[in-house]
């Protein structure tokens, strides 16, 4: 495979640029993705930086593999792995550097109320089936669109907004049922 030279430093080719801007753009919401999942910042670091060596090494035998998609697909995969060999399934773990949530510095009242919103959303977030769940984690975890989300789930875009669709109802209706306890 004959790669073109675009610097003066003989040993920078046109794959080596791409995969360090992908690497820049999808390094955060992919570590937010996999740490949303397993909530061990070390392992989630691991996690994902073996699917840029994975993705890496298949970019060197074939330039397409050269995708967020892809290596999405394969931080999902590892994630799959992990969870074979532990043995446990955990669908939405607790992200203490959520982003969505401000909390007032200072106001201890104010982080207890935030905790709890956030064990509520996650107890939530577990009740729905697998793919449900995952559809939305990567919605709003990993700031995926729907095409990307349909290639790294492998199943069509309309599917991909069905599960949605379907998740935010139980999930809105989980969240109603526990307001009400």
């Amino acid at each position: 495979m004959e790669e073109k030279r675009i610097s003066s430093h003989p040993e920078i080719t046109q794959v080596d640029q791409a995969f360090e801007a992908l690497y820049a753009e999808a390094y955060q919401p992919l570590f937010r993705y996999v740490f949303s999942r397993i909530r061990e910042r070390d392992l989630a670091e691991d996690i994902v930086q073996k699917a840029f060596l994975s993705l890496w090494q298949a970019v060197h035998k074939d330039r397409r593999a050269l995708t967020e998609p892809y290596l999405y697909t394969i931080a999902r995969n590892a994630l799959i792995d992990y969870y074979r060999k532990k043995k446990e399934i955990l669908y939405a773990p607790e992200d203490p550097e959520w982003q969505g949530i401000a909390t007032p510095e200072g106001s201890p009242l104010a982080e207890r109320e935030v905790a709890e919103e956030r064990g509520t959303l996650e107890e939530a977030l577990r009740s729905l089936p697998p793919l449900e769940g995952e559809a939305l984690r990567l919605k709003f975890f990993a700031d995926r669109t729907t095409r990307e989300i349909s290639q790294i789930l492998e199943t069509s875009e309309a599917n991909v907004r069905q599960l949605q669709c379907r998740g935010l109802k139980r999930l809105r209706k989980e969240l109603i049922v526990n307001a009400h306890l």
